[in-house]
């Protein structure tokens, strides 16, 4: 799908085998820096076993590339050093990324996700334009290069909301984080000035109402955004780095992740507020927490209604039997994606 206007699209996978002895046995003998099982300067660290744990979605996630997704340049596959048994190493367009491969070794062995999402923009050969994927994440209809990126911009969808936290240690400190370097970087008022209709957008729905309510508000507060697939400039992480440099070294010289750190939500945050974006749908893709009733995920395979959907681990909602849970999410995914790819032996 090489058209005159067309540019190379990447996509950058992280994946971490928590079960494997040697990690395991890496991440124990640093389980006393950064004080891993208290706080960061008083930040509480975040090191739940979900934060690790490999739900077996992976596998689907890249047959669902590979079917709805054949336009894809490379899949940058960033692991700390392990790899699923059933991956081919060498299959057509993947490359394997080890953490020192483009970590800058200050920060090195990390165990933290933020670590490893604030350097993707150092990974060789990276393409200008990319996608980020967690590994929890599938695609479930046919896209096309235009629904991430049009006119070398991301498409994407500027909704502002407010800061409210539904869980105990939720990301709101992390969201604070990013909004707080927001903030000092841009004025509000400015920015809806210069960029009136790439926030008040007809695609964006009832959402716009948001946005609207929160503009007697002089700062921004935060912005809607879904667990799914975003679309990045690398550009945009060196600007951030340049600009914020010492906030992105604190955050990454923490070996965990921690719930005062910023993240790769800063880097979307970051190009809605400088307008480096094509306004596009807010509800194209939709979030579920694992062990949700597979009949809702199945329709929604069926119907193909969402674009991309996510089945998110999380510690706050831990199913009761958590292997079983997996076992039927298994049965499941082979029956939506039955057909192995490239990617698999």
């Amino acid at each position: 799908m090489k058209t005159a206007n067309y540019q190379a699209i990447d996509i950058v996978i992280p994946w971490v085998d928590g079960s494997d002895p040697a990690w395991l046995e890496e991440k124990a003998r640093y389980a006393g820096t950064d004080a891993a099982a208290g706080s960061v300067d008083d930040a509480p660290v975040d090191d739940a076993p979900a934060r690790y744990r490999d739900g077996g979605t992976l596998k689907y996630l890249l047959r669902s590339i590979e079917l709805y997704m054949p336009w894809v340049q490379t899949v940058h596959f960033v692991t700390w050093g392990h790899l699923p048994e059933w991956l081919n190493p060498d299959a057509a367009g993947l490359h394997i990324v080890r953490h020192e491969d483009y970590i800058p070794p200050q920060y090195l062995p990390t165990f933290s996700s933020h670590t490893i999402e604030l350097n993707m923009h150092r990974i060789p050969g990276l393409a200008e334009q990319f996608i980020y994927f967690n590994d929890d994440l599938l695609v479930t209809r046919p896209l096309k290069p235009t629904d991430f990126f049009r006119r070398g911009l991301p498409v994407d969808f500027a909704v502002e909301t407010a800061l409210c936290g539904k869980y105990h240690h939720s990301v709101c400190g992390i969201q604070l984080s990013n909004s707080e370097i927001i903030n000092q970087n841009f004025s509000k008022r400015k920015v809806l000035r210069e960029n009136p209709l790439k926030w008040f957008h007809p695609r964006y729905g009832a959402a716009v109402f948001k946005t609207l309510a929160l503009c007697p508000w002089p700062r921004f507060s935060d912005f809607s955004c879904n667990h799914i697939a975003h679309p990045f400039l690398k550009k945009t992480f060196e600007e951030v780095w340049d600009k914020e440099y010492d906030a992105m070294d604190e955050t990454c010289r923490h070996r965990f992740r921690t719930m005062n750190d910023s993240n790769q939500w800063l880097m979307r945050d970051w190009q809605l507020v400088s307008g480096r974006f094509i306004p596009g749908r807010a509800d194209t893709g939709k979030a579920f927490l694992l062990g949700t009733n597979l009949s809702e995920l199945k329709k929604i395979f069926r119907e193909k209604k969402y674009s991309v959907v996510c089945i998110n681990d999380v510690s706050y909602h831990e199913p009761e039997d958590y292997a079983r849970t997996v076992e039927e999410l298994q049965v499941c995914l082979e029956e939506a994606y039955p057909t192995p790819g490239r990617f698999e032996k």
